[in-house]
């Protein structure tokens, strides 16, 4: 929003119209990610909900994530064709400096 009695510098406008990020969901498929968003503002004048939920939240007992296989660091090739293969199951980690299962 402009100032009263200014107008917009259309140009300007224009320019960062046209050079704004753009996203190609076909893209986004092939490089196995994701976009997410949340629309909070109805939320903006019940801060004393938001916090109860915060607290919920927080009290939540996560369990760790299943590791299923780890490889030294050293092996990451291994661990990829692995991890590739579809008979992997829970995590398949890369340990630095230490000892894999494997």
């Amino acid at each position: 929003m402009t100032p009263p009695g200014q107008s917009p510098n259309w140009l300007r406008l224009g320019w960062q119209w046209f050079f704004r990020p753009s996203v190609d969901p076909l893209d986004i498929i092939a490089q196995n990610r994701g976009v997410m968003g949340f629309n909070l503002i109805w939320m903006w004048d019940r801060e004393e909900e938001m916090s109860e939920m915060l607290d919920d939240v927080m009290a939540l007992e996560w369990r760790p994530p299943h590791v299923g296989k780890t490889f030294a660091f050293e092996r990451g090739q291994e661990a990829m064709r692995y991890l590739q293969s579809g008979k992997s199951t829970g995590k398949v980690v890369l340990l630095v400096g230490g000892k894999s299962d494997v």
